[in-house]
């Protein structure tokens, strides 16, 4: 049995799903799939960048 992976590569996420082939790879049927979240890079109260605060002390070591 011939399969397929196919991969959906987001900012926030990742999915995946597996294919049975057919001729030429055309998908025939659904084996798996799934999906993997991450987290927003935001504090949840203000959605404020969390590389904010850690540039800005990057910034201050980098300037002394």
């Amino acid at each position: 049995m011939d399969w397929v992976l196919g991969i959906d590569v987001g900012t926030n996420s990742i999915g995946w799903a597996a294919f049975e082939a057919g001729e030429q790879t055309k998908p025939i049927r659904l084996l798996s799939g799934g999906v993997r979240l991450f987290d927003w890079g935001r504090e949840s109260q203000n959605a404020v960048s969390l590389m904010k605060s850690r540039g800005e002390k990057r910034r201050g070591r980098r300037r002394r």
